[in-house]
């Protein structure tokens, strides 16, 4: 029971020592100081990484506007390497009238009418209906 006093006496004695020894004033210092370490390393740490990050983004949005640039200027030189050669103009044509539908050989004599401007060109060198061909009273 005497050791046992003894050692617990013992333990006593050194948690006193070391309570006494607890300065609250100077532990208040320390820890500000270590905070304060602890700032300073994860700022130091995060400036890093931003500015590597910084220079990454930054590579990538040249190399974006460089391509953008090269595929602008590709295509002005293909619009400006072909010379636009004037269009020969060609002399309106105007369209043929719609013909109206009918039926028969009577369609056929109204269309050769057009060409032929006079009664013999008709009756010598076109096309001849059942009225050319009648017998006129």
């Amino acid at each position: 029971m005497k050791k046992q006093f003894i050692s617990f006496a013992l333990a006593g004695l050194i948690t006193g020592a070391m309570v006494s020894c607890n300065n609250e004033a100077e532990n208040k210092k320390l820890q500000e100081a270590d905070d304060l370490a602890v700032s300073t390393l994860t700022q130091s740490k995060l400036d890093q990484l931003n500015s590597t990050l910084q220079a990454e983004c930054t590579a990538k949005v040249e190399e974006a506007a460089k391509l953008k640039f090269d595929s602008l200027q590709a295509a002005a030189l293909a619009s400006v390497k072909k010379p636009a050669k004037p269009a020969a103009k060609k002399p309106a044509a105007t369209p043929p009238a719609p013909a109206k539908p009918t039926s028969g050989l009577q369609s056929q004599s109204d269309a050769n009418k057009g060409s032929m401007s006079t009664k013999s060109d008709q009756n010598f060198g076109g096309l001849r209906s059942r009225r050319d061909a009648a017998p006129k009273p």
